[in-house]
């Protein structure tokens, strides 16, 4: 009896030691939050676990988002920054730290892998020039700077083969890592498994290419064949990695249309305070 005594108290004060740990952890990751969203949102976490969220939910390092052919979704970032995603879209938040007392630490590192986004810098990028990038497969964006790019990739064919009966998901419900390795790498596959539906193949629109529109600043595009400026209300193009970026003399294309309510006078602030959503779980056993 008393050994049964002494471990359920030793458990109880792991539990109370273990607990900060957790919440430390999880602020530490925290990127930002979901704030606007026009229909689902998949994430795949830094752990493999896969969910969809909703509006609300939390955004941590190491995150990538997934948007269905039908939805808008908008992040604010804790350092005051904004990304708002285009349907049929996917983004890695591939490393972020912020810390208003140290500037030259802070970093954000991101990777739009299929699709658009709209971006508006916040405190990182305005106060460390080299603490900011946005990654392409077709180049690298620096800059602080609201802008929109858009990557359309060559090949879209080849999407995975659909898991058979393969489980609906609820909102912040996850599966397990083994489950989620075995979902295609096609960000969209994964997606339409999610909900339980077929993909779809992409609809007809731009050309191949990585296309880029400044609306306030400057931004820096480069790849390995070269380096362009652009400034606010240029339009540019680069059509390979290899390919230097040049500057197009009107709108080639680029559709980026979220509703009217998608404005930042509309939506809850990003706090690293208060009550977590689902999206970041830690528990003591």
């Amino acid at each position: 009896m008393t050994l049964q005594k002494n471990s359920t108290a030793i458990k109880c004060v792991l539990s109370l030691i273990l607990l900060p740990l957790c919440a430390m952890v999880n602020a530490e990751s925290l990127a930002g939050k979901l704030v606007q969203v026009t229909g689902s949102v998949l994430v795949k976490q830094a752990d493999g676990k896969v969910k969809l969220i909703d509006q609300n939910a939390d955004i941590a390092q190491g995150d990538t988002l997934v948007t269905d052919g039908k939805t808008y979704a908008r992040i604010q970032l804790t350092d005051a920054s904004e990304i708002a995603l285009a349907p049929k879209s996917t983004f890695v938040i591939d490393r972020f730290n912020y810390d208003k007392n140290i500037p030259a630490q802070n970093y954000a590192e991101f990777n739009l892998i299929r699709g658009g986004v709209q971006f508006t810098s916040g405190n990182i990028a305005k106060n460390n020039k080299d603490g900011f990038v946005m990654k392409t497969s077709l180049g690298e964006i620096k800059g602080a700077a609201s802008f929109i790019i858009e990557y359309t990739q060559g090949d879209e064919k080849a999407i995975g083969k659909i898991i058979p009966n393969y489980p609906m998901l609820a909102f912040n419900d996850t599966v397990t890592e083994a489950q989620s390795d075995a979902l295609p790498d096609y960000g969209i596959a994964k997606m339409a498994l999610a909900q339980n539906m077929p993909p779809t193949p992409p609809a007809a629109g731009l050309a191949p290419g990585l296309y880029v529109h400044v609306i306030d600043g400057i931004i820096n595009l480069s790849n390995k064949g070269g380096t362009q400026n652009f400034s606010a209300g240029q339009f540019g193009y680069t059509a390979s990695f290899v390919q230097p970026p040049v500057v197009v003399p009107a709108n080639p294309g680029i559709q980026f249309t979220p509703p009217p309510a998608f404005s930042s006078s509309t939506a809850p602030s990003t706090s690293t305070s208060g009550n977590k959503s689902g999206s970041v779980d830690c528990e003591v056993r």
